[in-house]
């Protein structure tokens, strides 16, 4: 089956067309986004708050009580996906009322937050996720495994109808802030390795874990050089109080920065020994059909009873494990979102700010160019008034004499009558040769058609002789014939004349049926003036019926011609009114000026 990263999904993105996509960010830009959210993603949940993934689910850190009756609690990651992806074929989320139980809601995804840490715009980021989420349920549909890694998170896999999210131990460690490694050691199950499937916290509890360790391992094997410890399920990891849940990722490294090698430590003590290796540590105390270590098995009774507490004479102020669980908790979360709520206020000041600085400047920019226009507008104003007073004046300025001496000249008179006179004949000449042409091409035309016209007439009139001199020879033929036919009959000898259905006959049993007849012909008759008259009824009716809705459509057609006269009206009027207003408002800004 296909295997396809971020970098595929990507390739998706871009092949998408325009008019299907959200967002124009290139291959690169997409890749540098998800790397800035999935960092953003880590300082959240670093910081054991849940918030929601936009399309993908939500994310959610738990605290586990541990099964040796310790008071230390572990923090777990949790992985939800969306119900969206039950929309894929062949996937179907279902979240189990178990592992939801005691969950608070999810935080929702800061956006703002998101596009400052990607250097970027709120709506860039959204719509960049939008697009990965579309390409993603493409690839899905064609029945491929994709698998997301989440940068200093984990890895999600979408195969075979399932979504799984496997951590990453270097985010478990940072999640529980790198503690030593004996907080997390929790009993193993005899019945199957829990070191070597990286159990997933967003499916639920497997009924064929071999299966599923083989499937990892061969998917992980080229990725990891060490396979890590693992947790058990969550159901032998929780408090037997607790329902059990989705499995749960149990990191190696998550209580210290060394990791326990084969040959060390109680892993390293096969069945039957009875002393550690090295002589410091305590003895270890099997129990038939049970191989793990006694000191497990212990339950809390008021001495330092949890693995590797170094001296069990100690007290709670001397062992560091129990001072450091004794220490308070630091709780920034309630800071934090004060701290984000403040920002948010601040922004949203600003942006009025801002808007009420842009309104104001939009406002003076309107008035002075307002006041050049008036001021340009009286300019010219007044320089019209100047050139109308000073033409009134040349006019009245000008003499009387002048007007006949400063005249120009017109054309000569006998040489413009020429030129018309030769321009008239050489029309004249021009429609005579025009008129001759025409009246040439006229009886050509016209011979022409005689001649068409007298061809066909002589063919119509040889073929209408030849089509009656074939039909005067049928005639000839069909009498003779019967001439023949009779001659033949009287050759015979004659046969009895037959009977004459027509005559007029005595026989009651003719004259029963004769009447019989006449009355069904009778009724007949009546049946079809019946219908006839039905039909002739229907018409009227339809045509009534047609001429009443002609008449409601003109009805409606003139109320509708009414209304629209009105409303033309009414608008008429209100642009008067408009008009008026806007002058009366210009002649007393002109006033003003």
């Amino acid at each position: 089956m296909e295997k396809f990263d971020l970098h595929d999904v990507v390739r998706v993105c871009e092949t998408l067309p325009k008019s299907r996509r959200f967002s124009a960010v290139s291959g690169s830009e997409f890749i540098d986004i998800w790397n800035d959210l999935t960092e953003y993603l880590e300082s959240i949940l670093i910081s054991q708050r849940s918030t929601t993934f936009p399309g993908f689910g939500f994310f959610h850190v738990k605290r586990l009580k541990k099964k040796t009756g310790d008071m230390e609690r572990i923090l777990c990651p949790l992985f939800f996906p969306s119900r969206m992806w039950g929309k894929v074929p062949g996937y179907d989320v279902k979240r189990h009322s178990s592992a939801l139980e005691g969950i608070p809601a999810p935080e929702l995804f800061n956006f703002s937050g998101a596009a400052s840490r990607c250097k970027r715009s709120r709506e860039t980021v959204d719509l960049a996720m939008k697009d990965l989420v579309h390409a993603l349920l493409r690839i899905l549909r064609r029945g491929s495994t994709v698998i997301l890694r989440f940068k200093g998170i984990g890895k999600l896999h979408f195969r075979q109808g399932t979504i799984r999210f496997i951590f990453s131990m270097d985010f478990l460690s940072n999640l529980n802030g790198a503690v030593s490694s004996d907080k997390l050691l929790l009993p193993f199950d005899g019945k199957r390795d829990d070191r070597k499937e990286p159990a997933s916290c967003s499916d639920p509890p497997a009924s064929n874990a071999k299966q599923r360790t083989d499937m990892d391992d061969q998917e992980d094997k080229a990725s990891l050089t060490d396979p890590p410890l693992k947790l058990k399920k969550l159901s032998e990891s929780l408090h037997h109080g607790n329902p059990p849940g989705p499995t749960l990722t149990r990191p190696d490294s998550t209580a210290s920065q060394r990791t326990i090698k084969d040959d060390q430590g109680y892993l390293a003590v096969p069945a039957g020994v009875d002393t550690w290796v090295g002589g410091k540590n305590p003895q270890v105390i099997t129990v038939e059909g049970d191989n793990r270590p006694f000191n497990f098995l212990i339950r809390s009774v008021g001495t330092h009873t949890h693995a590797h507490s170094g001296d069990r004479l100690w007290n709670d102020e001397n062992c560091p494990i129990c001072r450091h669980r004794s220490m308070p908790i630091v709780d920034l979360r309630e800071q934090r979102a004060r701290k984000e709520k403040e920002q948010d206020r601040l922004m949203l000041h600003l942006s009025l700010d801002l808007d009420k600085e842009f309104v104001l400047k939009s406002r003076a920019n309107k008035q002075a160019k307002l006041e050049t226009t008036m001021s340009t507008a009286e300019y010219n104003r007044a320089k019209a008034a100047e050139k109308e007073v000073i033409r009134k004046t040349e006019q009245h300025k000008l003499p009387v004499g002048n007007l006949f001496e400063d005249r120009e000249l017109g054309p000569d008179v006998l040489v413009h009558g020429r030129l018309i006179a030769a321009g008239l004949q050489e029309q004249i000449a021009a429609n005579q040769l025009k008129k001759e042409h025409e009246r040439v091409q006229r009886d050509y035309e016209n011979k022409v058609l005689n001649q068409r016209l007298s061809k066909e007439l002589s063919t119509a009139e040889i073929e209408s002789h030849i089509e009656k001199l074939k039909r005067r020879q049928q005639q000839q033929d069909i009498l003779a014939e019967q001439i023949r036919s009779r001659q033949q009959l009287q050759q015979h000898s004659p046969e009895p004349a037959l009977p004459n259905p027509f005559a007029r006959s005595e026989n009651l049993m003719y004259l029963y049926q004769k009447e019989k007849a006449k009355q069904l012909y009778q009724e007949q008759l009546a049946i079809i003036k019946q219908r006839r008259e039905y039909e002739a009824r229907v018409a009227d009716m339809e045509r009534q019926h047609s001429l009443d809705r002609l008449t409601m459509s003109r009805h409606e057609l003139e109320k509708d011609l009414r209304n629209m006269k009105k409303a033309n009206y009414e608008q008429r009027k209100s642009l008067e009114a408009y008009w008026t207003e806007q002058l009366r408002f210009k002649n007393r800004l002109q006033s003003k000026v």
